[in-house]
């Protein structure tokens, strides 16, 4: 699933257009693959970034799509603490593979959310950003794990993510970027 919604980015990135046949094949496995709850295995990054592909594709058909998920995401998935992990119910930075950090998560999710043009205000947004700011390093950049070292992918998916809240947090990210 989330290397369909990542060949659908890259194909409408070079313009191939969602009425071509690649396409609206990828966008059919979507649209088909998504649960009744709006989510898409479970998972927020999966759910992410069929958001991101979907919204990419301008297709009017998708908005109840888009819509259901980050309903999803706002109600099911999203922690106390602000952020977002892999799978719903899970606890903590999950370590054992990069992309499960709660870091990198919950930057890919606010960056679907600023790609669909939510406003910060939207609900778990300013949890979201707490949440980073809490959690990053003195050096500017974030870490795969908490009390880790900083890492560049859980520092640029930060950074991402972090870009929704605008100029409120210009100077945090001009830290980051920084780092980076």
């Amino acid at each position: 699933m989330e290397t369909t919604a990542w060949a659908i980015q890259a194909l409408l990135f070079v313009g191939v257009g969602s009425g071509s046949e690649i396409v609206s094949k990828g966008l059919d496995y979507l649209v088909k693959s998504q649960s009744k709850d709006g989510d898409w295995n479970g998972n927020s990054a999966h759910t992410a970034f069929a958001i991101i592909a979907l919204s990419e594709a301008g297709l009017s058909t998708h908005e109840a799509l888009i819509i259901k998920a980050l309903g999803w995401l706002r109600k099911e998935a999203q922690s106390a603490d602000g952020s977002w992990p892999k799978n719903v119910g899970e606890v903590g930075n999950l370590a054992y593979v990069v992309y499960a950090s709660k870091t990198v998560l919950t930057g890919v999710v606010l960056t679907a959310m600023k790609r669909v043009n939510l406003d910060t205000m939207y609900t778990p947004v300013p949890k979201a950003i707490q949440w980073f700011m809490d959690n990053r390093n003195s050096d500017g950049g974030w870490a795969i794990k908490k009390g880790e070292s900083s890492n560049t992918l859980a520092t640029a998916w930060a950074i991402q993510g972090l870009s929704i809240a605008g100029i409120d947090y210009a100077y945090t990210i001009e830290e980051s970027l920084n780092w980076l």
